[in-house]
């Protein structure tokens, strides 16, 4: 993907087994920042268990904004129709349309939900986000 600038920046976390079902705080704005692309990538083939890994922007890192423009990515879902159910292959997710700004202050936090009966089989997950600082195009 190119974009019509270069001050694209990017920030990676490593996801390891958290239990249960956790908010997982990813990155703060220190400013408004447009995000452009979020990828997974898991380092054991998933299986159709259910996990979800939903994006969302939150105020102080307290609670999600509120409407629609809370989430930043629907659950990316880690079933066989999905990518994390491969191995070493980034799974990039589909960000929801008129959500992909995060006020300054605010932070970008994975939600993830454990399914049922779910272990987390995927053993790591590298989170990897995309973004430019201020309202990008």
């Amino acid at each position: 993907m190119s974009f019509s600038y270069d001050n694209v920046e990017h920030v990676s976390a490593v996801i390891t087994n958290p239990g249960a079902s956790k908010k997982v705080h990813v990155l703060r704005a220190d400013q408004t920042i447009t995000i452009k692309k979020i990828s997974l990538v898991s380092c054991t083939a998933g299986t159709a268990v259910g996990s979800q890994y939903q994006f969302e922007e939150w105020t102080n890192g307290t609670a999600i904004v509120s409407g629609a423009t809370g989430t930043v990515v629907a659950g990316a879902t880690n079933t066989s129709a999905t990518a994390l159910a491969t191995a070493a292959v980034p799974a990039t997710t589909s960000l929801v349309s008129g959500s992909e700004q995060i006020a300054a202050g605010n932070w970008l936090v994975l939600n993830y939900t454990q399914g049922a009966g779910d272990g987390f089989v995927e053993k790591l997950v590298t989170v990897h986000v995309e973004y430019v600082n201020g309202v990008g195009a």
